[in-house]
C-alpha cells in the first residue's frame, strides 16, 4: 500500500510504485516481487482497503507519510493514499 502524489503538504512520493513492484508478486508468473499479494496506490490505499487486506495477509508494506508526536497520539497519524489520516487511537 503506498501514496505516490503529493497529499496533506506532503511532497509526493514517485519512487513508492517501484518500490511496491519489487516487494509485491502480484500473480505466480510475475517476475518481480518477493511476496504475493496485490499492490493499492493512492485512491485505492484507503482505510477500507487496509481493514480488508491486513487480516488476508502476514507481510503488510506501506510507502507513505506519517507524523508521530511523543506523548500526543491523536495528533500522530499515517497517511492513506486519499488523504485521510489514521490515528494510532482508531484501533
Amino acid at each position: 500500500m503506498g501514496l505516490t502524489q503529493a497529499k496533506a503538504g506532503f511532497n509526493p512520493l514517485p519512487a513508492v510504485s517501484e518500490e511496491l513492484d519489487a516487494i509485491v508478486r502480484s500473480d505466480a508468473s510475475d517476475p518481480q516481487g518477493i511476496y504475493p499479494g496485490q499492490v493499492y496506490l493512492d485512491e485505492a490505499f484507503s482505510l477500507t482497503n487496509l481493514e480488508e487486506t491486513v487480516s488476508d495477509h502476514q507481510v503488510l508494506h506501506v510507502a507513505t507519510h506519517a507524523e508521530f508526536v511523543p506523548g500526543r497520539p491523536d495528533d500522530s497519524y499515517i497517511l492513506l493514499g486519499n488523504g485521510d489520516k489514521l490515528t494510532p487511537s482508531y484501533y
